[in-house]
């Protein structure tokens, strides 16, 4: 996502996310909605928060 310069791409499919945000596929694609254009960062930050807890 950084290296291909898309700063609106989620993956509401993605373990982490799912797991982080505590929803399914669905719900976590809803509440990513919100988060426009800048949902590849607060990907990355899920991830981040993730890979240190």
């Amino acid at each position: 996502m950084r290296a291909l310069q898309h700063p609106d791409t989620f993956a509401p499919g993605d373990l982490v996310a799912r797991r982080a945000l505590a929803l399914d596929q669905k719900e976590a694609g809803r509440r990513a909605s919100v988060w426009a254009p800048y949902r590849s960062y607060a990907l990355l930050h899920l991830w981040t928060e993730a890979a240190y807890h």
